[in-house]
């Protein structure tokens, strides 16, 4: 993790930590409230409703301090996911492909990686798939989020059901599309 990534987590939980401080004063203060020395029936329930009130708000806005937090860690982690699947993971999945298998998927293949602003261009060959720094022309441009790739490459996610649902947008030929969503 790096220090950014600390940075916001250390901020997020000082939140959390702040409006749960804010929130059981609060709740301390009403259920003081008294009128004449003894609190009366009905201000007794009112207090009682506000501190259930404050209660609920409390546990809001923990669950949103945690999902903020949980977001955090999951971005980085989707981050460090990137270079490793265009790295290892496309090389190990490819050596596992019969000869028929690579020879469908020869071609060249641009992945935009839109919530990253980061293109990464593939030269494949029957023997290797291999990151290229440029390409003049891709046979298959394909666009989706670092959270989608993620989601294909672990099986969370049908390569159709992400087209269809316009997560991964697909120009060129569609049959390279398929058969890189059968490599990864």
């Amino acid at each position: 993790m790096n220090d950014k990534d600390k940075t916001i987590d250390e901020g997020a939980e000082s939140t959390k930590d702040s409006i749960q401080e804010d929130l059981l004063s609060t709740a301390g203060d009403i259920g003081k409230l008294q009128v004449g020395g003894q609190p009366e029936e009905e201000e007794e329930i009112a207090a009682t409703d506000e501190i259930e009130e404050i209660r609920e708000e409390m546990t809001t806005q923990a669950k949103v301090a945690e999902d903020t937090v949980e977001e955090t860690e999951s971005s980085s982690k989707e981050q460090d996911f990137i270079p490793k699947f265009f790295g290892k993971d496309l090389q190990k999945k490819f050596g596992k492909l019969k000869s028929v298998q690579t020879k469908n998927l020869c071609g060249t293949y641009q992945i935009e990686i839109s919530d990253r602003k980061e293109t990464f261009n593939l030269n494949v060959t029957t023997s290797k798939i291999e990151l290229v720094d440029k390409l003049n022309e891709a046979d298959c441009k394909m666009e989706m989020s670092s959270k989608v790739l993620k989601k294909l490459s672990i099986g969370k996610l049908n390569p159709q059901i992400a087209l269809l649902a316009k997560q991964v947008k697909v120009s060129g030929s569609y049959a390279k599309a398929s058969y890189f969503f059968n490599l990864v």
